[in-house]
């Protein structure tokens, strides 16, 4: 009987362990989900859970792009709701230093003309830790684009 068997099923994956992939793609969407709701926050509780699950943070080549997206994202969408026609785009520089940290992070370009989310952005920019480099520091300019919808 097909309740038996599920029943069977959620018993025996009750008793299992997870791989360790899932507790890393597990962790990776309570960070992501949480950077969301804090957009660019030096706040205790985000330092802590930051801290917590620190080697989880940024690996692989998709550094910015799936480490940070959500913090960029909750910037712009934080705004978008007081603002529904907000858009456009906020091209930021930002210097990665021997020890991979970030400096110098600026608004270079900004067409949006919301200081909240250039601040917002530019904090989360701030926060980044990235390899080091292997040829002494790295200048980066990169445009970031918003649009409704």
């Amino acid at each position: 009987m097909l309740v038996h068997q599920l029943a069977e099923y959620a018993v025996k994956e009750q008793t299992s362990k997870l791989p360790p992939e899932v507790w890393h793609h597990a962790k990776r969407a309570v960070i992501d989900w949480y950077a969301s709701l804090l957009p660019g926050s030096l706040v205790t509780p985000a330092t802590l859970l930051e801290q917590a699950l620190a080697e989880d943070l940024d690996h692989g080549k998709a550094r910015l792009a799936s480490g940070r997206a959500a913090t960029l994202r909750a910037c712009y969408e934080t705004q978008l709701l007081a603002k529904p026609d907000l858009s456009g785009k906020i091209t930021a520089q930002w210097t990665i230093t021997t020890d991979g940290s970030v400096t110098g992070e600026k608004a270079v370009d900004d067409s949006m003309h919301n200081n909240a989310v250039s601040d917002c952005v530019l904090r989360s920019i701030k926060r980044i830790r990235f390899m080091k480099p292997e040829a002494g520091i790295c200048v980066i300019q990169w445009p970031f684009v918003f649009s409704p919808g």
